[in-house]
């Protein structure tokens, strides 16, 4: 048992266990993390993709290679703190033995020596000491008296502070990693929808509970930029309304763990589109309306369309066409390769040369509003590890442990002071601080002496 604590307090296993992390990590920000399957093929071909994915380099942060290094740092973390921990706290607890020494081995040490002092020149001590570091031990010997004080005894634990949040912070994004999620979902207006797409999955996720898009509305700069896109949201629960709010840009609404944050918006075709086809041989035009989502018949008899795209303003060599819908047309001889039919140039599908030119004569459009979702538990282990290290960070680098003695000692006609102090870190400022002391509470004494 001993061995296997040995080896999980190892510096050399920290050391192993950040260079694994900073590995990850860089592969983590190399490849771009939670894209759809299709984002991937086409960045690095389909077998490079696919083995990314096996090995978890498209979803680094939440893969098994990189929970499990952070649980073993934090094991490691838990491990070092623990063996060391019982130790410092004897030094913040313990109180040495006031006995008469010479100090020789301090790193502040200054004597002096007097003739007479006031007779309560004990209380006159106490009451510096207390003034500037803590109300001192004190025990008469036979041959003098010993004070001793000290300063933030509790600083040596301001290490073990930051490892505490360090933990907080790993089990933060392990919980993060294993339970929450980030998704996104378009709404149309006036529609309710109960799942979300899961980013760099084809899967969808149910909510557990309904939202509709009662509204959506953007405002635009004079530049034609958008300005301000807003959704007013309704949260249902079995069909029964719950909540109402507004979505905007940087003002996110959370419901049952669940943040939506306002990411984009669109429009897409409404419920009703209208073509006319036009028999190239004969002239005659045929006007064909219905919902866009349903499978339009031929004229003629022969063959079928569907729309299979929208844009609501088709773009093309740096030209702006107005909107635009994809056609696949499905003959009875075969299919053909989907084509463009544009509202604002319907003389372009006549280019096409095919039996009937397509001409778009109405549509209706409707806007979407694009959300995205995130459920993160472990977020609040995370803020509690942040202000855990706000504090433990000031307590580490700029208090110390200072343990301070004044002794008092007779000999013949006269008596000697000494003034010894050490500390357990920053001992250049420390020493600085008791020059200053020193100075203060000799000419204090000296004073004293006088009046005497």
């Amino acid at each position: 048992m001993n061995k296997l604590l040995n080896f999980l307090s190892s510096v050399k296993v920290t050391v192993v266990l950040l260079t694994v992390l900073a590995a990850l990590s860089i592969v983590g920000t190399v490849i771009p993390q939670q894209e759809s399957p299709a984002t991937y093929a086409r960045l690095y071909g389909e077998s490079t993709a696919r083995l990314f994915h096996n090995l978890g380099f498209t979803h680094m942060y939440a893969s098994t290679w990189f929970v499990s290094m952070l649980f073993l740092l934090g094991v490691n973390l838990v491990v070092c703190s623990s063996r060391r921990i019982p130790k410092t706290w004897k030094f913040v607890k313990a109180v040495p033995t006031l006995k008469l020494r010479d100090y020789t081995q301090m790193p502040f040490r200054r004597e002096r020596t007097y003739k007479n002092l006031e007779d309560n020149w004990k209380d006159n001590v106490t009451r510096i000491l207390s003034g500037r570091f803590s109300k001192p031990l004190k025990n008469e010997l036979e041959d003098g008296t010993v004070f001793f004080c000290q300063k933030a005894p509790w600083s040596r634990m301001g290490v073990y502070v930051v490892h505490g949040s360090v933990l907080f912070l790993f089990i933060g994004a392990i919980v993060g990693a294993v339970y929450g999620f980030k998704g996104n979902v378009n709404i149309l207006e006036g529609e309710t929808v109960d799942s979300i797409q899961l980013r760099g999955s084809r899967s969808q996720y149910p909510l557990g509970f309904q939202i509709r898009c009662d509204d959506f509305t953007v405002e635009f700069y004079e530049t034609g930029a958008p300005k301000e896109f807003r959704s007013d949201l309704t949260f249902l629960n079995d069909g029964k309304e719950v909540m109402k709010s507004a979505v905007r840009v940087n003002d996110p609404v959370s419901f049952r763990g669940i943040t939506f944050y306002q990411s984009t918006y669109g429009s897409t075709l409404g419920d009703e589109i209208t073509f006319d086809l036009v028999n190239n041989a004969s002239g005659e035009v045929y006007t064909i309306s219905g919902p866009p989502n349903k499978e339009f018949e031929m004229p003629d008899g022969k063959g079928k369309f569907r729309i299979i795209d929208f844009q609501s303003n088709l773009m093309s060599g740096g030209m702006s066409f107005g909107p635009g819908v994809m056609v696949h047309l499905m003959r009875i001889e075969g299919h053909g390769p989907p084509f463009w039919v544009v509202r604002d140039f319907p003389e372009l599908d006549k280019r096409r040369k095919g039996d009937f030119t397509f001409i778009l004569k109405s549509f209706k459009e409707t806007h979407y509003t694009g959300l995205q979702a995130n459920r993160d538990p472990g977020v609040w282990l995370v803020y509690l590890g942040f202000v855990a290290m706000l504090i433990g960070f000031p307590i580490t680098f700029f208090l110390s442990h200072q343990s301070v003695w004044v002794q008092m000692t007779r000999s013949g006609n006269k008596m000697k002071l000494i003034v010894a102090g050490t500390a357990h870190r920053n001992r250049q400022a420390f020493i600085k601080r008791m020059e200053r002391f020193w100075e203060d509470f000799s000419l204090e004494l000296e004073g004293e002496e006088r009046r005497s």
